[in-house]
């Protein structure tokens, strides 16, 4: 499972760096949404896809 996760923490990273975000959450881990938040699932799935 090790190349698995590596791929995603690299999409992960390559999302956050692109969008110049501070931080990404797992939903499961956020404490609290802010209305100003924002998705970006579907451009981590898009960037993992890139990888393949």
């Amino acid at each position: 499972m090790a190349p698995v996760y590596q791929k995603v923490q690299t999409a992960i990273q390559n999302v956050g760096k692109a969008g110049q975000y501070t931080y990404i959450f797992e939903q499961s881990v956020a404490l609290y949404v802010g209305a100003g938040s924002k998705d970006v699932t579907a451009e981590v799935k898009a960037e993992l896809n890139k990888l393949k």
